[in-house]
């Protein structure tokens, strides 16, 4: 009798496609009633303030800069400060003066940074001209890009921030130096100074005769504990050796050349208001155009399918070893997916035997969804015959051996978006005949989403850049008798 190997884990390639959710185009629009922001030098959780070099040295005027933390007042003669996720867009152009010592700006016009550049940069094109250098200075496609990439405090999650200090090489940096203790790690204070150090980079770039550039300074970042008297950042806990302030100086660097490298280079994504917006940009500003402009940076909630096949059936029994995946969520909680944990060795097949597959989809993102496409690449030697599961049909072509299952419209029921312990998923099950002589031939296939759709009606295919851990709508490169790269026995 020939025995055939099938891969149960058929190696489902989980091309989790995701998607930034885009809000709609915002229309140039007053805002009501105004909003009121001020500038403070201490921020709330180190106590500390920073600033490019030591701003007492030569005032304000010469290569040293205060990095202004942004707080927000419920009204203008009001002293309730809360601290926002917000960032002064243009160094150099200031705050008004408000009640006492404290200083104020209304701010009553809002523009969004993708959609509305040039409305923005004809706001105040016959006056002050800050918005409209803004746009038209050359740097505002890296804005945007680095916007994209900054941690939003109270807002990304820890993997988010995680990922961001992997790539810009600090977290290995403390690994290696992690019997020093955790009072050694950058802060979130610090690692916004250093994203608004970068914004300025490209939005004052040149100017000042290079005030604003520290790409190639190591000792650039100067802290405040009493908001007068600025030290740098390396005397900071010299009480030690080595000091606290050296090792989160170097951090700092590592993070502020990272950024401003990888803005550059995913700046072209946003010429045409592109790119992978993972993050919402409102610009403030006033009717006259004079104030400082300022940023505010919100995570947008992000959608993200992941999906998986295994072999449930041959000839309609039962597998005897059970190929339903184990699920850790834990790696979710705190990741961007989940642990799929499945058989995957070979079950023993004959020609002519019919194996039941299950492709089950996860709602793994933020936002409800589905999926409305999913395509599935059999290995010469197994053919397609039906879907079983109601509210799917399926598409086969033969001579390539590629089988697409598409969703009826008629089905139109979403995956709800993950919860701590809420997994949603469904499951689509369907039918292969083995059509091989062959002897020990191994068959794998490779499944994949094509297509999806969110809860806001936004249909993703080929789009690249909008999926949180993957690039959506991306095909592996296989083929019936190309299967090398997914060899479920090894």
């Amino acid at each position: 009798m020939n025995n055939q190997k099938i891969i149960k884990g058929l190696l489902a390639m989980m091309l989790i496609i995701c998607l930034a959710i885009i809000p709609g185009i915002v229309n140039a629009a007053e805002l009501n009633p105004s909003l009121y922001f001020g500038i403070t030098e201490l921020r709330s959780k180190t106590g500390l303030g920073y600033a490019i070099e030591d701003p007492n040295t030569n005032g304000e005027t010469g290569t040293a800069a205060k990095i202004w933390n942004i707080v927000q007042y419920s009204g203008e003669n009001t002293n309730d400060p809360t601290e926002v996720n917000v960032y002064c867009i243009k160094a150099g152009v200031g705050f008004t003066e408000g009640q006492g010592t404290k200083q104020v700006q209304e701010y009553n016009l809002y523009f969004d940074m993708y959609t509305e550049r040039e409305a923005i940069a004809n706001q105040d094109a016959n006056t002050s001209k800050v918005l409209y250098n803004l746009v038209n200075g050359g740097h505002y496609n890296e804005l945007l890009a680095l916007a994209n990439l900054i941690y939003i405090p109270g807002e990304s999650t820890e993997a988010e921030k995680e990922t961001l200090l992997k790539e810009a090489g600090v977290l290995a940096f403390q690994e290696e130096n992690a019997k020093l203790g955790e009072e050694y790690k950058i802060t979130d204070d610090e690692i916004e100074a250093v994203q608004q150090a970068a914004m300025w980079y490209f939005t004052n770039y040149g100017e000042e005769d290079g005030k604003y550039d520290r790409y190639d300074e190591d000792a650039w970042l100067f802290y405040t504990e009493n908001g007068t008297d600025y030290e740098a950042l390396s005397s900071y806990g010299s009480d030690k050796v080595p000091s606290v302030g050296t090792l989160r100086r170097q951090q700092t660097v590592m993070l502020y050349r990272y950024l401003i490298d990888e803005a550059k280079e995913q700046a072209g994504n946003y010429a045409e208001g592109t790119g992978n917006h993972r993050h919402k940009l409102t610009l403030y500003t006033t009717a006259t155009g004079n104030s400082q402009p300022l940023m505010k940076v919100e995570r947008i909630p992000q959608f993200d399918l992941a999906l998986r096949k295994y072999i449930t059936e041959v000839n309609g029994v039962e597998v005897t070893n059970s190929r339903v995946p184990v699920i850790d969520e834990s790696t979710l909680e705190n990741g961007t997916t989940a642990t799929y944990k499945h058989r995957k060795d070979p079950v023993m097949v004959e020609n002519g035997d019919i194996v039941t597959y299950n492709i089950t989809i996860y709602n793994e993102g933020e936002v409800d969804g589905r999926a409305t496409k999913i395509i599935d690449q059999l290995p010469s030697g197994l053919r397609f015959s039906k879907v079983v599961t109601e509210g799917f049909t399926a598409e086969y072509d033969e001579e390539t051996n590629r089988v697409t299952i598409t969703r009826e419209e008629s089905n139109t029921e979403n995956l709800t978006a993950y919860e701590k312990g809420q997994l949603d998923s469904e499951t689509i099950e369907l039918e292969c005949i083995v059509d091989t002589s062959e002897n020990g031939k191994i068959l794998t296939n490779v499944a994949w989403i094509s297509e999806e759709i969110d809860e806001y009606g936004n249909v993703i295919t080929d789009q690249v850049g909008e999926d949180r851990d993957s690039e959506p709508g991306t095909a592996p490169n296989v083929n019936k008798d190309n299967m090398e790269d997914y060899k479920g026995n090894t």
